[in-house]
Parts: C-alpha cells; structure tokens; sequence
C-alpha cells in the first residue's frame, strides 16, 4: 500500500498485511472469472499476456495466503505478501506520482477557499502542483502558465524576466465569488533578469461521474483539468516586452508536454504494452 507523504514509500507492516495491494503483471479483470465474457469486461478489458491457469494459481496463492495470515494458522508467511507488495512499487508509483502531480481529489480535497491564492492544510490542498513552481518547486519542470506566457526556454530566449507561477483550486466556472488568473506586479524591461515576475493561476479537476464508486471501470485521474491562465500577451505588457506574435500551438504544446511526462514517467513494460496495444 502506497503512501502519499514524504515520509517513505509504504505504511508499516501491520497495515499493510490489512490492507495489500498486489499487482499481477499480465493479468486482466476477466481472468477472476469463467464464461462468456459480459460486452462492458470485452469492450474495456486489456489484453491479458497470461495464459488463464497461471492468472488464477497466481491469484489463489496470494488470497489463501493472505487468509491464512488473517487467520494466523501459520500456513504462510508474510513474505510472500510483502513481497508481492514491494514488488509492484515499480508499476504503481507513476500513477502515484500522476495523481500527486495533478493534485488529485481523491488524496486531498481542494481547499477552494473565499481568496484568490489558497493555502494548503492538513484538510485540504491549495492548488496543482502541475501548475504550481512556487509551493512546489520541484514537481513539474513545464509549467503551463509559463508556456504560456513564453519567457526564456520556454518561448522566447531574448527575454530574460524570470517567472514563478502560483495555483489554487476553484470552479472555473464561478462567478461569486469570482475567482481569475493574475499578475502580481511588473518588471521595467523584457531584458532584467534580476526581475521575476508573480503570476497565479486557477485550476479545476474534472473526474467522471461513473468514477464515484471507485471500481476502476473508469478513469481515476482527473479527465480534464480546467485552468485560468493568463495571455502571453498581458504577460509581455507586464514585462515591457512589446507585441506578441500570434501562436496558435501554445495549447497543443501545454498538452504534448503532459503527454512526454507519461511517457518519460511510465514504467518500461507498461510503454511495450501502450506502443503495441
């Protein structure tokens, strides 16, 4: 079982002998059961790389093992278990990272506080740290409001005006109270380096409805993440650096990035199996 602090990577032994998340590589959802194969399993299932026997021998040793562990019979050891357990850490921490990283609703509710900027306590999360360099500077190395406004490596070299952005959770579509992207002061000149300009940003997860009993029949990370940035060209009047010209990729390039960072953060076999599937 997957912790979400910074304090390691799994709970102790005693919860996780509760509470075991065990992956069988190669293995579908259809593979527990017998028969004709329902149209939903057929149409969403993926393509199971084990042969049905080993699937289920594999499944068998793990539950009876768990149960003789519950029931401490002595008829197993917990190595088996914790095991099984650490050896699927390579497979689930990107999806652990990309739930972290959008800043998923599951883990920590969003703080949608009465201010522009929130902060994050115990109870709730600010802001996503995809959208966020200033409370989480280490999380994301393209953020999209920087794109988006293009300073430096991230559009035009001859700026050399630093940028920091800042994100809070809101519903995009609210009116009062009304929540908006700003810029929070301005730099003399396109060229001063020692000057950084302050933006935020508004940020809503979007998660599908069918997602609420949690079955994994659908996605759980966030199906759209609505945001309110500023333009690249309210960014270049902050900074004094003239007129834009227009760039109708900013958006695509916002999402290829997401897309390298899957690609980059996915483990090896799960790649062989997008590429080939």
């Amino acid at each position: 079982l997957m912790k979400t602090a910074h304090s390691g990577p799994f709970v102790d032994n005693a919860t996780m002998l509760h509470l075991p998340v065990i992956i069988v590589m190669g293995m579908n959802h259809m593979q527990y059961a017998t028969g004709n194969v329902p149209k939903n399993v057929l149409d969403k299932d993926l393509m199971a790389e084990l042969e049905d026997t080993s699937a289920r021998s594999l499944v068998t040793d793990y539950m009876s093992c768990w149960m003789s562990l519950i029931l401490d019979n002595g008829q197993c050891h917990f190595d088996l278990i914790y095991g099984a357990v650490t050896s699927a850490l390579p497979f689930v921490t990107p999806f652990v990272a990309a739930f972290m990283l959008e800043g998923s609703y599951w883990f920590h509710p969003p703080c949608d506080c009465s201010q522009l900027i929130c902060t994050s306590s115990d109870l709730c999360q600010a802001g996503s740290p995809w959208m966020d360099d200033v409370v989480y500077p280490t999380m994301n190395e393209w953020i999209p409001q920087r794109i988006m406004c293009g300073f430096g490596d991230q559009g035009n070299a001859s700026i050399k005006v630093q940028h920091v952005n800042t994100d809070s959770f809101h519903p995009t579509w609210q009116v009062h109270p009304f929540h908006y992207a700003n810029i929070w002061n301005n730099c003399s000149s396109s060229h001063d380096a020692e000057c950084t300009l302050n933006t935020s940003t508004v940020t809503q997860n979007i998660y599908p409805l069918a997602d609420k009993p949690d079955t994994g029949g659908h996605s759980t990370s966030a199906i759209e993440m609505r945001h309110k940035m500023k333009s690249r060209q309210a960014c270049y009047e902050a900074i004094n650096a003239g007129d834009v010209d227009e760039d109708l990729q900013i958006c695509s390039a916002i999402n290829q990035h997401s897309i390298e960072w899957a690609l980059r953060n996915a483990p090896s076999r799960t790649l062989e199996r997008y590429y080939k599937y």
